[in-house]
């Protein structure tokens, strides 16, 4: 390839580089600090922490306060026990009774 073959290719990424760039900044905002107060749903590691944060005994609202508020699924079990989970890289399960934390369980 001749040099100037060479710069034209180059130009023309380095074009669509910046579009690409220029249509994702245009697409989420593209602000560098953010106002909003909304954090991201702990995945993982910030899951583990909350659920040995839980303490079987504690308050139902207390406990659900810490964690994301749309859980993988919120449902009643067999004791008629109203159970939360969360998926991150295990599946943390917690149940409460009487507005008190029953159970917790992790899988």
């Amino acid at each position: 390839m001749t040099r100037r073959r060479w710069w034209i290719l180059g130009g023309v990424v380095a074009a669509l580089v910046g579009l690409a760039l220029g249509l994702s900044l245009a697409l989420t905002g593209g602000s560098g600090g953010s106002t909003s107060t909304t954090t991201a749903a702990p995945t993982g590691t910030g899951l583990a922490q909350l659920y040995r944060e839980a303490r079987v005994g504690d308050k139902e609202s207390e406990v659900l306060a810490r964690w994301p508020k749309t859980p993988y699924e919120h449902y009643k079990d067999n004791l008629q026990d109203d159970c939360y989970e969360w998926q991150g890289t295990d599946l943390y399960n917690l149940c409460f009774k009487n507005g008190v934390l029953k159970l917790k369980a992790v899988f």
